[in-house]
């Protein structure tokens, strides 16, 4: 009833070779999304900047304004 094993000769066996295969690391949609996102960002910081450079410059003028405005009025209604 009991079977005796058999002895097998495994070099018999091929054994597929394993295929090595170098993966491209890819630019995922992530770091593309991310990368905009920082662009956009320092882009925003940049015209904040600008914009704080100016304040006093745009204050200035229209003071300038409001002042030509009222000197304007003053000598049309003489």
């Amino acid at each position: 009833m009991n079977k005796q094993p058999k002895l097998v000769d495994y070099s018999l066996f091929i054994k597929p070779k394993q295929k090595i295969v170098k993966k491209v690391p890819e630019i995922s949609n992530s770091f593309l999304l991310n990368s905009i996102i920082i662009i956009i960002l320092l882009i925003g910081l940049l015209l904040l900047y600008q914009r704080s450079k100016d304040k006093e410059n745009i204050i200035e003028n229209k003071y300038h304004n409001i002042i030509r405005l009222n000197e304007y009025v003053k000598e049309n209604i003489k």
